[in-house]
């Protein structure tokens, strides 16, 4: 069965219909206010996003200053002031043994979950 209903970009009376002929939670995303919840999609929230639906009021307006942030780093590379101290490891610590390894890291790979294995599927 489904745990909830996400709809997106419906005009309002199709999702009030949809709330009314299901017993699961409907979210939505540019469907009306009939939902149980809303969802946006952070870049558009943020003002990251050049062309944000018509449904998606940005809260902030944070691109310039990502991008001033950006620009930042690069200038302080280019001048060498990221690397040096205070952006590298003191040997007491770049000489600290690693910790060893639990049973899942020792059997799974990156990316998968502990205990999941091709033979298993789960």
């Amino acid at each position: 069965g489904a745990v909830l209903l996400l709809i997106e970009a419906v005009p309002q009376e199709v999702t009030r219909m949809v709330v009314e002929s299901t017993t699961v939670p409907v979210i939505g995303i540019g469907a009306g206010t009939a939902c149980h919840g809303q969802i946006l999609v952070v870049h558009d929230l943020l003002g990251l996003s050049q062309h944000p639906p018509r449904f998606a009021q940005p809260a902030a307006e944070l691109a310039a200053p990502i991008v001033e942030a950006g620009r930042e780093w690069v200038d302080r590379v280019a001048k060498g002031e990221i690397g040096g101290k205070g952006y590298t490891m003191t040997p007491a610590l770049a000489a600290e043994p690693a910790a060893e390894p639990g049973p899942a890291t020792k059997q799974s790979p990156v990316g998968i979950r502990p205990g999941f294995t091709a033979e298993s599927g789960r």
